[in-house]
């Protein structure tokens, strides 16, 4: 356990400053929201100044097992009446979101063939 912490306690750290940025922007910004702020933030980091490479196994841990606990426990949160009554036209921005979010990504991640 106490190589696991020192292994990982640094990668978490850095994602935690990172998620508390985004969210302090998502806040300030709540059309854009705090996931597209952490997205913007992870590709400009990685590119201009990447985390050395001690923070890799803790930004792997939280980036695959973090990130899929915080989606399950936000999606289990839903009814299906909630989701009824937000209705198509919320659908509609949520895919133009995720489409623009990820359009960003691969254009300033440098997508190739």
């Amino acid at each position: 356990m106490a190589t696991w912490v020192k292994n990982n306690y640094r990668g978490i750290v850095f994602s935690l400053s990172v998620a508390i940025v985004a969210y302090l922007f998502g806040n300030n910004f709540p059309l854009i929201g705090g996931a597209i702020f952490g997205i913007l933030l992870g590709i400009s980091i990685g590119n201009i100044a990447p985390p050395k490479s001690t923070f890799t196994e803790g930004i792997n841990f939280t980036s695959k097992k973090i990130l899929q606990w915080a989606v399950i426990i936000l999606g289990s949160g839903l009814s299906l009446r909630q989701v009824y009554v937000t209705g198509v036209a919320s659908v509609v921005i949520i895919l133009v979101t995720i489409t623009a979010a990820f359009g960003a990504c691969l254009w300033l991640g440098g997508y190739s063939t």
